[in-house]
């Protein structure tokens, strides 16, 4: 993202409540756009709000990483491999059949390079940043990043030679990471299971997310206050338990704000909703429901 070193300003998308992100082209050229709703900008070099020249892309990606291991490691042949890279016809091919013929040493990409790859010649897989994968705000975040982790480390290694696999982590402790390093995918999800049991977690009881959504935050928010209060009593009758209504993980996307009610209980229940007809009469014009049982995300 694109932020000031001398008054903290941030540029952030006009429709999402979230930071456009810089992007460098093959050409050298910048620009800033929203992964969320795909809002385009210019790529700025004074702050708007200070108009310090201290305005400078901070975090890390394939781009950021590229540029740090021509510093360190100038003989080195880099190749990025991300959405911005391969975007053009047959992009991903071209980019992989460099690297699979010799004509790069190290290939830098997004998760998508970690998937069904097999190129004879890799000895080395490096996971950076693996922590920001370990504390998304979802149940199955664990499970996710051990797929991914254990999908990466299979690229190295693939023939004759032997592979190494080297993960940065500021939690070296984290139990998936020692499931990693056993590559013991059976008894993470043994352990995994046994804990939601205990818990009473998803898949040992039912789920529904509520998601409301409109133009209007007041309205938006107001609305789903409604449908809370008409929920909870009939939650607490078949003995459900509802979370909410709270924003959304992402509260504002394309100009529609966003607020969810969690209802969770009882395997095998039914949902503690009379008819699906009865919730949109809380629903007024301009404003959007969603209900999604089992979610795949929260």
């Amino acid at each position: 993202f694109l932020s000031c070193r001398n008054c903290g300003f941030v540029v952030n998308c006009p429709n999402c409540d979230t930071a456009l992100t810089v992007h460098l082209g093959i050409k050298g050229k910048k620009w800033l756009n929203c992964h969320w709703c795909d809002f385009k900008s210019q790529f700025i070099n004074v702050c708007p709000d200070c108009h310090s020249n201290a305005f400078k892309p901070f975090g890390i990606g394939t781009q950021k990483v590229l540029e740090s291991l021509k510093e360190e490691m100038p003989e080195l042949k880099l190749l990025r491999f991300d959405r911005d890279t391969t975007s053009g016809k047959e992009g991903h091919r071209k980019i992989l059949s460099e690297f699979s013929k010799g004509n790069a040493d190290v290939i830098i990409g997004t998760q998508m390079l970690a998937k069904g790859i097999d190129i004879p010649n890799v000895t080395l897989s490096v996971v950076l940043a693996s922590d920001s994968l370990l504390n998304r705000p979802d149940l199955a975040t664990e499970e996710k990043a051990l797929q991914l982790f254990l999908q990466l480390a299979g690229r190295s290694g693939r023939a004759n030679k032997e592979g190494e696999v080297i993960l940065q982590t500021y939690q070296p402790s984290h139990p998936v990471i020692s499931f990693l390093k056993k590559r013991d995918y059976e008894s993470f999800l043994n352990e995994s299971l046994k804990l939601r049991k205990d818990l009473n977690l998803f898949p040992f009881c039912k789920v529904c997310l509520l998601k409301i959504s409109g133009f209007d935050n007041a309205l938006t928010e107001q609305t789903a206050n409604k449908l809370s209060q008409y929920l909870t009593p009939l939650c607490l009758r078949k003995k459900w338990s509802l979370i909410g209504p709270a924003p959304s993980l992402i509260p504002k996307i394309g100009k529609k704000f966003r607020w969810q009610i969690l209802i969770y209980g009882p395997d095998k229940t039914e949902l503690p909703i009379p008819t699906e007809k009865s919730l949109w009469d809380f629903i007024p014009i301009n404003i959007f429901l969603t209900i999604d049982v089992n979610p795949v995300e929260i």
